[in-house]
């Protein structure tokens, strides 16, 4: 791989990294399951702290932990504000 495209790639992930931060520190007035597993998703991929993330939208720690929790066993459901019933 030439070192041009080895710059390329990493001047992407930056690219990419700041984006993602820029959208998961942008003020929610809804949260959404989507917009709660960005944010996980951020944090887990070191994008932005938890301390960040719970001081930018004022959340608390318990309720990030939960989100974090039902992210990492892969619980998209457990995001919802709802829950879905059993029909």
């Amino acid at each position: 791989m030439s070192t041009a495209a080895a710059r390329s790639r990493e001047e992407r992930r930056r690219l990419r990294g700041a984006m993602m931060r820029r959208l998961v520190l942008t003020p929610v007035r809804r949260w959404t399951a989507n917009r709660k597993l960005h944010l996980c998703m951020a944090i887990r991929g070191g994008v932005i702290t938890q301390a960040e993330a719970i001081a930018a939208h004022k959340l608390s720690v318990d309720e990030l932990a939960l989100w974090l929790n039902a992210v990492a066993r892969r619980d998209f459901e457990a995001l919802r504000a709802r829950q879905r019933r059993a029909a």
